[in-house]
């Protein structure tokens, strides 16, 4: 099951890469672009520029220069991480993913589109946003329906750890605190534990140079 506020982080995932669309800096555009549709531009030639290179490979699985690039456009516009820091982001992303699967995590196609749905909604009530999405989208060289479509895996797996952490989180609060107030507080600690005990067994090989 996909609690209230799994689906709500979910949301965010679309209505946050939209919004760093504004952030852009450092590029020039012709006054007819705008930023959102330049930046969907830039996306789109660098990833058809990517290819299938291999970037890493975490238990065996690899990461193409392709996903990870998807991942840093979505990703530096606004916290400007390094390469290592963005492949540690995705590491950690996969073994809780793969972990929530093999602890029989699971979300159904309807809970996949009514996630998405409350995206397009959320986006859709904000005219700007809306407005930079269409225009993000036009970059891509996308419909809406084909931009929704792509991300429908992203969303998947994204529901996904958020239920493997919310069961975490559930699990947790029956463990007696001396201050309940700290739960917050000393469940991100186990968590952090618990995904560093799972990178620690993962087979990680990278060829970022």
């Amino acid at each position: 099951m996909v609690h209230g506020n799994n689906r709500k982080k979910v949301v965010i995932i679309a209505v946050t890469a939209v919004i760093l669309i504004f952030g852009i800096v450092g590029y020039t555009f012709s006054k007819s672009e705008s930023a959102a549709k330049f930046f969907g531009i830039k996306q789109s030639q660098t990833l058809t520029k990517a290819g299938k290179d291999i970037v890493a490979t975490i238990n065996g699985e690899n990461i193409t220069k392709k996903g990870f690039n998807t991942y840093k456009a979505m990703i530096n516009s606004e916290n400007k991480l390094s390469d290592k820091e963005i492949l540690d982001r995705i590491v950690e992303s996969h073994v809780v993913y793969t972990q929530a699967v093999k602890e029989g995590f699971r979300v159904s196609d309807h809970q996949v589109e009514a996630a998405i749905k409350s995206a397009r909604e959320e986006i859709s009530m904000d005219s700007k946003q809306y407005k930079a999405f269409k225009e993000y989208i036009s970059g891509l060289k996308m419909s809406e329906d084909e931009y929704w479509e792509s991300v429908k895996p992203t969303y998947k797996k994204a529901l996904i750890r958020g239920a493997y952490k919310n069961a975490l989180k559930q699990k947790f609060k029956k463990v007696k605190l001396e201050d309940p107030n700290e739960v917050n507080s000393k469940f991100s600690e186990f968590y952090d534990r618990e995904i560093k005990d799972l990178i620690s067994q993962a087979k990680i090989q990278s060829f970022l140079k």
